[in-house]
C-alpha cells in the first residue's frame, strides 16, 4: 500500500494498493473520511474503486466487505 494523500484539516487520507497485488482485484484506490457529527459521535467513510475478473467480483467484493468491518471494528474498540 501506498499513502498518497493524508489532510489533517479535512480528517482525509487516501492510498492505493500496488499491482500486481495478492488480491483477486487490481486498480485498488481507496478513501477513508471521517465527518464529525457532534461533539461525541463520528462518522467513517471509506470508498474506493477498483477492477476484477468477472470470475472473482462476488468472492473481491466479500473479502474487501470484510476488510472495511475489520477496520471499522478496530477504530471503534480504540475508544473502548
Amino acid at each position: 500500500e501506498t499513502l498518497l494523500n493524508l489532510d489533517h484539516q479535512n480528517m482525509e487520507l487516501q492510498y492505493n494498493v500496488h499491482d500486481p497485488s495478492p488480491f483477486p482485484f487490481s486498480n485498488y484506490n481507496s478513501t477513508m473520511k471521517v465527518k464529525s457529527i457532534d461533539n461525541n459521535t463520528s462518522e467513517v467513510v471509506w470508498s474506493s474503486t477498483y477492477q476484477v475478473d468477472a470470475g472473482t467480483v462476488e468472492e473481491s467484493n466479500t473479502m474487501l466487505s470484510g476488510l472495511y468491518l475489520s477496520g471499522i471494528e478496530g477504530l471503534e474498540n480504540l475508544n473502548s
